[in-house]
């Protein structure tokens, strides 16, 4: 096709794309401007699927999250009492406790793709791999200063070996006096009579005091 030939497809094909936008009719300053918008729109989606993915949030739970923030999923109880507490204080830093299957991860990182959403910095770590942040230099930079931070696998914090369970109170003690949220997750039972569960032989005292509270589900498997 010669270069006119070109030039033909391509108008007729702006027209096409204007006729199915609603374009026609519209003066080329509001064209214009409609087309600065979508380019706009279109730029901030990649900068929010970039901070996702820098985020590190593990794919399944990325998944079911965003399904049922878009009504295709039901949220589990543990997603509710999440999202109400968080309601009446946004910054709260907090431990989700309850057995596997029982959506802690999930509505955490619900959480964390809404902040996404409203420019937050997001990391995720979990304690079962957490040697590896301790030999990166620039992954602990990353979720020491995030906006928000999930911890998953809390409850392995007791089997750690002493030089893994100091940076990852070292990391919680920083990120409490620097006002960072953090959502921590563990598989921990809920032991005391009134169904919360009992968190300083698990956690110990030094992290437990850096949580503005805890929420424990008794459910199971929400899927």
């Amino acid at each position: 096709m010669n270069r006119i030939g070109t030039l033909t497809t391509d108008w007729l094909n702006s027209l096409r794309r204007r006729v199915e936008a609603g374009e026609l009719g519209l003066t080329a300053a509001e064209a214009q401007a409609r087309d600065a918008a979508a380019q706009q729109e279109r730029a901030q989606e990649r900068r929010h699927l970039q901070a996702i993915e820098r985020a590190r949030l593990p794919q399944r739970h990325r998944q079911d999250a965003a399904r049922i923030l878009a009504g295709e999923l039901q949220p589990s109880e543990i997603w509710r009492r999440l999202r109400t507490t968080l309601r009446t204080s946004p910054g709260a830093s907090v431990i989700l406790c309850g057995g596997e299957g029982s959506g802690k991860t999930t509505a955490a990182t619900g959480w964390a793709l809404e902040r996404i959403l409203d420019g937050w910095s997001v990391g995720y770590c979990a304690l079962g791999r957490f040697e590896r942040v301790v030999r990166r230099h620039d992954l602990r930079e990353q979720l020491e200063g995030c906006d928000l931070l999930l911890v998953d696998e809390i409850h392995r914090m007791a089997g750690l070996p002493d030089w893994l369970q100091t940076p990852v109170t070292g990391l919680v003690d920083y990120r409490y006096h620097e006002q960072r949220q953090t959502l921590a997750m563990g598989t921990i039972p809920l032991k005391t009579r009134d169904g919360t569960p009992d968190l300083t032989g698990v956690l110990g005292i030094e992290v437990v005091k850096r949580f503005s509270c805890a929420i424990g589900t008794q459910e199971g498997s929400y899927r």
